[in-house]
């Protein structure tokens, strides 16, 4: 049964240091507290509650951690969410989600009302009910797992030491998607190096949920094997990052911004995940039938967002990857990247609260 006296587990004495950090970040807004919301609100954020407090302990307990970790939830449209830390309260980590970041309600059944997308799930191509069944499943998917990647990202972020950095690190915490640092282009680099460490861990959490999620939908359209489970979750993960896309990013002004835009961030993802599916034959797709079905997912996931009007469109991208030359702008920033990961390693090796960071050698994807 859901407590309904309470929303998060932030303890209300550390109230007022999530507020200073809303604060420095320009965001008049309270946290969540059953006063706060109506019925039909509360009955959105209970079960993404429940959610947070699952993952995290389960995340205590993978990796044998003691710290404590406390979350909320933020009344505000923006899409954002941050992990934070002060050495005024030790041993304890804190996770502020913004309602914005949830935006389930506005993205996901328009993404999946689009032709593009439909076509790629072997879905009707006309919508027909919204409230038939399988539709109810795809839509309860992506919201699911667009939520608990975005909680194991911040929870990537405390336990691979991130928030210790704070002689680089804004207001002596890490604030991940939207708190962007203007010109700022060599902690921008740190930034986007520990976002795409952050989203690696996530992403690795995400895999064994989708298999085992798909295992319990073994007569549903898109759900009943791996592929179409992976296919949701990308389609999800993708819409998510989008919303957190500055509007006037550009190829030309990459490190302008503290955060990688999600085409970058779901194409090194999708590199990853080739990777870490050749190593794991047992689960059935193969390297290149992976490769080409995440970028389909990308790309109707974008012509569905754009083409809806929900986001603005970034133009063609295409050309960040594959330009021409011998050294296309993304192997420049790749390779940059991994040399900023070798030299942040032995600075968060300290503050590693549990498992292992990528080797100094490799990307941290």
């Amino acid at each position: 049964m859901v407590d309904s006296s309470r929303i998060g587990s932030l303890d209300s004495k550390h109230f007022g240091f999530i507020e200073s950090i809303l604060m420095k970040q320009g965001v008049v807004a309270p946290i969540v507290t059953p006063d706060l919301v109506d019925d039909e609100s509360r009955n959105f954020i209970s079960p993404r509650d429940l959610s947070a407090k699952y993952e995290i302990n389960a995340w205590k307990t993978r990796f044998q951690i003691s710290v404590d970790v406390q979350h909320c939830f933020v009344l505000s449209a923006n899409a954002n969410a941050f992990a934070a830390y002060t050495p005024a309260v030790p041993n304890t980590y804190y996770i502020a989600i913004f309602l914005g970041a949830l935006q389930s309600n506005v993205i996901f059944p328009k993404l999946i009302a689009h032709p593009a997308v439909r076509r790629l799930l072997g879905l009707p191509e006309s919508l027909g009910e919204i409230d038939h069944p399988d539709e109810v499943v795809v839509l309860s998917t992506m919201v699911t797992s667009a939520f608990l990647w975005l909680v194991n990202h911040e929870l990537a972020h405390i336990k691979n030491g991130h928030l210790h950095l704070s002689n680089r690190i804004s207001h002596g915490m890490f604030s991940a998607e939207a708190m962007q640092l203007t010109n700022l282009q060599d902690n921008n680099l740190t930034q986007h190096t520990l976002e795409m460490d952050a989203d690696s861990f996530a992403s690795g959490r995400m895999v064994s949920w989708i298999i085992g999620y798909s295992a319990q939908h073994p007569h549903h359209p898109v759900l009943n094997n791996n592929m179409g489970a992976f296919r949701l979750f990308i389609l999800s993960l993708y819409a998510i990052m989008r919303t957190f896309d500055r509007a006037d990013w550009s190829v030309d002004n990459l490190l302008a911004y503290s955060h990688p835009p999600a085409l970058i961030r779901c194409s090194s993802l999708a590199t990853w995940g080739g990777a870490f599916l050749q190593q794991k034959p047992g689960i059935g797709i193969d390297l290149q039938s992976w490769l080409a079905e995440a970028a389909e997912c990308i790309f109707a996931a974008e012509e569905a967002l754009t083409g809806s009007r929900i986001l603005q469109n970034h133009g063609d991208l295409r050309g960040f990857f594959f330009d021409g030359s011998e050294r296309a702008p993304w192997n420049i920033y790749s390779d940059r990247m991994l040399s900023r990961w070798s030299k942040l390693r032995p600075e968060l090796l300290p503050h590693l609260l549990g498992g292992v960071l990528a080797p100094a050698q490799a990307s941290p994807l």
